[in-house]
């Protein structure tokens, strides 16, 4: 279960700096910033992120890697 979270959290890693990319180069080209994958990529990071933490945290909680 761990290695799911982590797999999540990588994923959205990588899709919030694909979305942070493609937001610079639109402002370099000036070009709307916002538009195009932008803004869905990074909210999909985001989420991901978040997802992927809250695996990680609860899959370590459960083999009592994490005492809270």
């Amino acid at each position: 279960m761990m290695m799911a979270g982590v797999v999540v959290f990588v994923i959205g890693i990588v899709a919030a700096g694909l979305g942070g990319i493609n937001f610079y180069w639109r402002a370099i080209t000036n070009k709307k910033a916002w538009e195009g994958i932008a803004k869905p990529a990074l909210l999909i990071g985001v989420v991901a992120i978040v997802i992927g933490l809250i695996i990680i945290v609860m899959a370590g909680m459960q083999s009592g890697q994490f005492k809270f």
